[in-house]
């Protein structure tokens, strides 16, 4: 059986920490030498696909969620959506 796991930033912690996590230790003991994607996340993936590194990956986002695909596709990731408030003052308003 082939696994791979793409886990931003778990390389970035100190041995000794993965060391104390057994799981993670047995995962470490198990594997290859990894290889780390400056590219991204995306890249990861297709690399792990075996698929061109020019692929969409919209497309696949959506079909690995189940989504119909067709048409246009946007993926963005991360979003940040953050509510915008804005305060309003009419000039005929009497301040007080």
């Amino acid at each position: 059986m082939h696994l791979i796991l793409v886990a931003p930033g778990l390389l970035a912690r100190p041995q000794a920490a993965l060391a104390a996590v057994r799981s993670l230790a047995v995962l470490a003991q198990r594997s290859r030498e990894p290889h780390m994607y400056r590219a991204g996340l995306a890249a990861a993936m297709l690399d792990a696909l075996d698929v061109p590194p020019t692929t969409p990956i919209a497309p696949l986002a959506a079909l690995g969620a189940g989504i119909e695909v067709g048409g246009y596709m946007i993926a963005a990731d991360p979003v940040l959506l953050r509510p915008i408030v804005t305060t309003s003052c009419s000039s005929s308003a009497s301040m007080i």
